[in-house]
Parts: C-alpha cells; sequence; structure tokens
C-alpha cells in the first residue's frame, strides 16, 4: 500500500470480515494505527506482512497489538499462523 494508506481498502469500514492481511514496508506504524483503530474497522483480526525495518517496527506494531480490540498477528519468515 502507499505510504499515506490513501489506497486502504475503504470496504473493511463497511463489511466485516474474519481477517484482513497488510503489509507495513512503506507505511507508518502510525499510519496504520489511525486505520485499525478507526472505530468503523470491521475486521476481527489483522496480520502484518512485509514489515520494514522490522526491528525498528516490532516494538511499535506490539504497542499497537495491545491498544487494539483484536487480536494484531506480526507475520515473520519462517512463522506458521493457524487459522
Amino acid at each position: 500500500m502507499r505510504a499515506d494508506l490513501s489506497d486502504f481498502p475503504e470496504i473493511l469500514y463497511r463489511e466485516p470480515v474474519d481477517l484482513f492481511i497488510t503489509e507495513s514496508a512503506h507505511n507508518s506504524v502510525e499510519t496504520l494505527g489511525e486505520k485499525l483503530g478507526d472505530p468503523r474497522f470491521l475486521a476481527k483480526a489483522v496480520i502484518v506482512t512485509h514489515i520494514h525495518p522490522l526491528p525498528a517496527k516490532r516494538p511499535q506494531l506490539e504497542a499497537l497489538a495491545g491498544a487494539l480490540p483484536f487480536p494484531l498477528t506480526i507475520a515473520h519468515d519462517g512463522g506458521t499462523i493457524t487459522l
């Protein structure tokens, strides 16, 4: 997605989904958090992939995960996610 998330899928504010998978290579965690923290956001869970730079963003993503009312999983190489 674009750095400003202007291409964020607005359908997630209108239609509930079980899982939203997104990337965080080109946007800030703060910008992503604004979208995911919007009370209109209707996903039941989120997986964040393609995180760059991971060492810098991991603590921010972990803090975001703790602040959201749904599970946020931080994907990593070699990881396994059970749905």
